[in-house]
């Protein structure tokens, strides 16, 4: 019996001894343990897939050829980068930290907004374009959004009590027209700019789906709007959403208001 308290107790000891061995080795840092390797011995390691960070960070210091020419790119634009501390008013930060990136953002400086014109009333259609079948796209015969839109300034605004989506679900929160909208009249009688866009009609008891966010551009079979015009005139602003499906924006019926 003596000699098995014996064994475990000595088994003890080396798994302690060990463990303290290893705390010291962890502590010896890896530049000092690195300074006897040869170069052959990091370019070895160098070779591999990803090898340890030390490793590299040795290579570069030594400057050795092995080092993939990306990295020593990499490394010198991060040695370029300076930091720098900024100290802001208080009212300067609040307001800072309460403007989130909001989903419709849109940079409308690349291009020439309309700005200095009569306010406008447009009826609008919104339908699918289905380019399954045709390559051309083939324009399905219901209206996946309609209402009444305000062009003032250039800036676009949904009339939300007269307008709505038909596709189900979350589509039927006015606030997808109201509040998700941002879009402006460009002097060529583009609109240009991002809104919420629902793909999918969503059937009562079925899953809801969250709209894309998709951008409206000058499209090459878009007809703009002649808002110079003293008549009622109409629009048709073609819209890029998925590979399977885009969609096309029918204005009519637009006056001064």
């Amino acid at each position: 019996v003596p000699s098995v308290i014996y064994m475990k107790n000595n088994k003890r000891g080396i798994k302690i001894l060990a463990a303290i061995l290893s705390m010291y080795l962890s502590s010896v840092s890896y530049a000092d343990y690195l300074d006897d390797w040869p170069d052959e011995a990091l370019c070895s390691w160098m070779e591999q897939e990803s090898p340890p960070e030390y490793i590299v960070d040795e290579a570069l210091k030594r400057g050795l050829e092995c080092v993939p020419k990306s990295l020593i790119k990499a490394t010198e634009i991060e040695s370029k980068i300076k930091i720098y501390d900024v100290d802001f008013s208080q009212p300067v930060l609040d307001s800072l930290l309460s403007k989130g990136i909001g989903k419709t953002d849109f940079d409308f400086s690349i291009y020439k907004i309309l700005k200095n014109h009569e306010k406008l009333q447009c009826f609008f259609r919104l339908r699918r374009v289905v380019y399954e079948n045709i390559d051309e796209g083939e324009i399905e015969d219901w209206n996946i959004a309609d209402g009444y839109l305000l062009i003032e300034k250039g800036e676009v605004n949904i009339d939300g009590n007269r307008s709505r989506w038909r596709m189900g679900g979350l589509s039927y929160d006015p606030s997808y027209l109201e509040d998700e909208v941002n879009l402006r009249l460009t002097k060529d009688g583009h609109f240009v700019g991002k809104i919420a866009y629902f793909t999918h009609h969503i059937d009562t008891g079925e899953v809801p789906r969250s709209p894309l966010y998709i951008e409206f551009k000058k499209h090459k079979k878009s007809k703009p709007l002649n808002y110079k015009s003293s008549e009622k005139e109409s629009a048709e602003l073609w819209i890029d959403v998925e590979e399977w499906a885009g969609g096309v924006l029918f204005l009519s019926n637009c006056k001064i208001e």
